[in-house]
């Protein structure tokens, strides 16, 4: 028997049918094969994957030799189909608008105006990545998130949005998930002017990440990496634009420098904003906020009326929005 092309062997072991493929490539180790069985004038299907037999010795583990390995394989195998599938996108390369996919490695100049999406569920990675070339009126952030979205940062990496949008956008009712070992500067397209008159007449109201001018965002989680992230006019560094909201902002982990626009927070909303909660957990290597002229707060609401202001939690206790300016919390464990 064949199959596409792989020699399928046959061998007798007492009462069984054995169907045997060898030399499969590292790149198909995760694959499963479907091979048609005939016997008596009648056929079946059968499908089955290396991995189907790795886990039922993982499973059920009755030889400590042999489990070690499985574990060997199923590493290999995990390895091999990240090399063999990965997907490098040259943005300087592309013609049109992109959509991101899992495992998608995000790299280069982008030129134009064209925007990045990242499709729902999935991780990407930034490497150094400069989406910097928006125009003022584009119309879309630097990256935009169709759903929940992981992006892990390797080395330099750049990204604004165009005027009312931000730098990186968190979906509304969803979680944007930043991480890395790399940095990242997110701004959006005209940082913390001093009017809108300096904008032609136009409020920017993009954060560097989260939400933009009356664009409402989701939750924000950072887990690691170098992040600079700047408002513009009337919006906060990390969290909502102007008259936005945006969900909970949880940062674990990393150096993390937030700088809001005027009348807005460093971390947490805009002028006339509003935000779910801020978690600062001990595990961060140091944050810094600054917030915009005319705000009270570095992290906490920006010049606001009518909105909760919430308190923040740091290094488990709950404190009062934070007035310094810059404030820096560096844990001391």
């Amino acid at each position: 028997m064949d199959y596409a092309d792989h020699t399928v062997e046959t061998v007798k072991n007492g009462g069984y049918q054995i169907a045997r493929i060898r030399n499969i490539p590292a790149n198909e180790l995760k694959d499963s094969f479907t091979v048609t069985v005939t016997a008596g004038g009648a056929s079946g299907r059968v499908t089955y994957s290396l991995m189907n037999y790795c886990g039922s010795i993982l499973n059920d583990p009755y030889d400590a030799a042999l489990v070690s390995v499985i574990k060997a394989l199923v590493l290999y195998a995990q390895a091999a189909d990240t090399y063999f599938h990965t997907v490098i996108v040259d943005l300087g390369a592309l013609s049109g608008d992109y959509e991101a996919q899992d495992g998608d490695i995000l790299t280069g100049t982008l030129s134009g105006d064209r925007k990045i999406t990242v499709a729902d569920g999935v991780t990407v990675i930034l490497k150094n990545a400069d989406i910097t070339c928006l125009s003022f009126d584009a119309g879309f952030a630097g990256i935009t998130p169709l759903g929940d979205a992981t992006i892990v940062l390797e080395e330099t990496n750049t990204v604004k949005g165009s005027g009312y949008y931000p730098g990186i956008y968190a979906a509304v009712d969803h979680t944007l998930t930043i991480e890395g070992t790399g940095s990242l500067n997110a701004s959006t397209g005209n940082n913390s002017p001093s009017t809108p008159d300096d904008l032609g007449g136009k409020d920017s109201g993009g954060c560097g990440i989260g939400g933009g001018y009356g664009i409402d965002a989701g939750n924000i989680v950072i887990n690691s990496g170098t992040i600079t992230a700047t408002g513009g006019f009337d919006a906060a560094g990390i969290g909502s634009g102007y008259a936005g909201s945006c969900g909970q902002i949880k940062i674990s982990g990393g150096t993390v420098t937030a700088n809001g626009g005027n009348y807005s927070a460093g971390i947490g909303s805009g002028h006339e904003g509003d935000y779910g909660r801020v978690d600062i957990i001990s595990t961060v290597t140091r944050i810094t906020a600054t917030r915009g002229d005319g705000c009270p707060h570095s992290i906490g609401p920006g010049n606001s009326s009518g909105f909760t202001i919430h308190k923040v939690y740091i290094d488990g206790e709950w404190v009062d929005s934070i007035t310094e300016s810059p404030y820096t919390y560096t844990p001391t464990n």
